[in-house]
């Protein structure tokens, strides 16, 4: 996919602007600027449009952040991304607008408008917090925005990342109004795949129980307890080893709650052995590549760890995080859902 780039910006300063992709660090591309005009070309590995940005640095090494213009659902007050998405053709041909009160001597934040193709017009014609705290209300406002820019890659690429937000009916709804060539792409196709999955283990209500250290299969939660806590982790995963401490304390101090280590190692032998290493007393569970899909459409797991839920004795899911927790942040959910 062939992405051109075309620049007249009459107060834009000679040097070189750069394109990334998703974040400044991730360079793909660069250009001269010379009397505010750059043009620049890129072929994308991608089929699919990406998330690009875009930054500039002149002859006396000045950095130049590009900012353009998105609204909010909240406030009817004018909000700034620092990307677009990569249509065939961008233009370029508005002058930079310098926002004095973030711009510093080595850093000059710059809002501009953009002529870009039809996906970076869905992207930010759609409201940057469309996505944040789901409900019916968002997820009929998501419905209206897609029937609205039914070839929307950045909407289908919302509801990827937001899958685990939505309840499976929701979802399934939402990715029919998609138009054939979203239909065609591959994270329709893994967002489809996501749904039969959590429509099966639902269904059939596969996943309820997981090997042991014990070598049995044991049920994942004991319903003597109203809550459950279940953490998924690994042996080689140091952020993991960083919590066992104060699941210790966790589970000595909570006598009504069921805490649960889920373990995603491919080694057995290392698995146990880490358990012995660290006395860790508690309900011990092994999950294979298999039971890692059925994970997923059950609680939302991602094969990344660590991932902390907390779950009724429906399998509900009534909180869910994903990275290393601290004590203090699991006590306060865990009074919460008490």
């Amino acid at each position: 996919m062939k992405t051109i780039i075309k620049g007249n910006i009459e107060n834009l300063t000679d040097g070189k602007i750069y394109l990334y992709k998703n974040t400044f660090d991730h360079v793909i591309d660069s250009a001269d600027a010379i009397n505010g005009k750059f043009y620049l070309e890129h072929m994308f590995l991608e089929n699919e449009p990406q998330y690009i940005g875009f930054f500039h640095y002149d002859r006396q090494n000045l950095k130049t952040l590009f900012f353009f213009p998105k609204k909010g659902l909240k406030s009817d007050k004018t909000k700034y991304v620092d990307r677009i998405m990569s249509d065939s053709l961008i233009i370029f041909d508005k002058p930079l607008k310098i926002n004095k009160e973030v711009s510093n001597s080595h850093t000059i934040y710059a809002n501009t408008t953009v002529n870009g193709g039809k996906q970076t017009l869905a992207y930010l014609e759609s409201e940057i917090d469309l996505f944040d705290n789901i409900d019916i209300t968002t997820v009929n406002l998501i419905g209206e925005k897609i029937k609205k820019y039914p070839f929307s890659y950045h909407l289908l690429y919302e509801l990827q990342d937001h899958k685990n937000d939505l309840d499976a009916k929701d979802l399934e709804k939402l990715m029919h109004l998609f138009n054939n060539d979203i239909k065609k792409s591959l994270v329709y196709n893994n967002i489809e795949n996501f749904i039969a999955l959590k429509n099966k283990s639902k269904k059939e209500k596969i996943i309820t129980s997981l090997k042991s250290n014990n070598e049995k299969n044991q049920k994942i939660i004991n319903e003597d307890y109203k809550k459950h806590l279940i953490v998924f982790w690994a042996s080689w995963c140091g952020p993991c080893l960083q919590e066992i401490p104060y699941l210790k304390k966790i589970n000595k101090e909570n006598k009504d709650l069921e805490l649960i280590s889920i373990s995603i190692d491919k080694d057995e032998k290392a698995w146990k052995k880490k358990l012995s290493e660290q006395k860790m007393t508690w309900k011990q569970l092994i999950a294979n590549l298999q039971d890692q899909k059925l994970l997923e459409a059950s609680f939302g797991f991602s094969n990344t760890v660590p991932y902390t839920i907390i779950i009724d004795n429906n399998f509900k899911v009534l909180y869910q995080f994903t990275g290393l927790i601290s004590k203090e942040n699991l006590d306060k959910i865990l009074k919460e859902y008490n």
